[in-house]
């Protein structure tokens, strides 16, 4: 019996040292995250030097105020462009510096860890998102906000001749259909 009971102690012991270091392999990958991100925002006239430096392999940050939230976001071609993991930059996206393009990223709401856009549905009209990219600040006004049938592909509603942002995710309320924002770019700094 007292072997029974010492076998199960330390399975036990070793199940919590397990999970243990799980935990701080994530609270230290998040600390990184949110160090870089810091660094990047107070600093974003000097990153690609830092990127160098440091070897990161993101390329750019997404920043939304009104939800307290501040993203690295990674190359379409990298493993950590997935919305399972991280906001997702999709393929179809032109990056901030082609004029007239559509920088297009997704993310999950709900209760999983990976659910950034949870709060999104805050965002209101005139409301900035700033993303920083090869040492410029573009700041973005929200100029419009609506659902479309999660289908597999979203409608965009944006005027062709201006440089846009659109952010999606599921209706928290509603996960048969996307909450779509589309933002403008009013500034680069």
């Amino acid at each position: 019996m007292l072997k029974k009971i010492l076998i199960i102690i330390i399975y036990i012991i070793a199940l919590s040292i397990i999970i243990f270091a799980q935990d701080i392999k994530k609270y230290k990958k998040e600390y990184k995250e949110k160090e870089i991100v810091g660094y990047y925002i107070s600093n974003y006239k000097n990153i690609n030097s830092f990127n160098k430096v440091n070897s990161v392999e993101y390329i750019a940050i997404i920043e939304i105020p009104k939800i307290n939230l501040a993203k690295l976001l990674y190359d379409i071609k990298n493993e950590n462009n997935n919305i399972d993991k991280n906001l997702e930059i999709m393929k179809e996206s032109k990056m901030p510096d082609i004029n007239d393009g559509n920088l297009i990223v997704g993310g999950h709401s709900g209760s999983s860890k990976y659910s950034y856009f949870n709060d999104l549905y805050k965002l209101e009209l005139e409301d900035l998102v700033y993303v920083y990219y090869k040492d410029v600040k573009y700041t973005y006004k929200v100029i419009n906000k609506y659902t479309d049938n999660k289908d597999g592909s979203i409608t965009i509603k944006k005027s062709k001749n201006k440089s846009t942002l659109t952010l999606f995710t599921c209706k928290n309320d509603d996960k048969s259909n996307y909450l779509v924002f589309i933002l403008e770019l009013i500034e680069k700094s």
